[in-house]
Parts: structure tokens; C-alpha cells; sequence
């Protein structure tokens, strides 16, 4: 497994430009609410907690976490 971060950057809305640096084996969640590690609270097709990023350090895994709407 490689040890390289990873960086998420949120591109629209209130958070825009907003950058997570994911760690190698470190879950992300996002979602609507504070519950999340990334809220982004004026996007109301988000579930309060709506799919988590796992980064590996080389490839990234995203999950649905029972979200009702899914994800794309």
C-alpha cells in the first residue's frame, strides 16, 4: 500500500474550494449535517450523513450509507 494523501475539494456552493486531506486508511463522511466530517448543510439532497470516502493511499472507495437517495 502507498502513503500518499489524497485531497478532496468540495467545487460548488457555501463550501466551495473547501480541501480534506485524506490519510492513507482514513474514513471521510460527508453530509448535511455536523455529523458529518464535511458538512455541506444547504445541500437538501443530502442525507444528514449521506456516503463516506476511503482512501487507501492509492485508490479511493466511495459507499453509499443507506442514504434515500442514493448515490451517482
Amino acid at each position: 500500500m502507498s502513503s500518499h494523501r489524497a485531497i478532496l475539494q468540495v467545487f460548488s456552493g457555501p463550501a466551495a474550494f473547501q480541501k480534506i486531506v485524506l490519510e492513507p486508511g482514513r474514513r471521510c463522511t460527508v453530509g448535511r449535517t455536523s455529523r458529518a466530517d464535511v458538512a455541506l448543510s444547504r445541500d437538501q439532497e443530502l442525507a444528514s450523513v449521506h456516503f463516506e470516502i476511503l482512501w487507501d493511499g492509492s485508490a479511493a472507495q466511495v459507499r453509499d450509507l443507506d442514504s434515500p437517495t442514493g448515490i451517482e
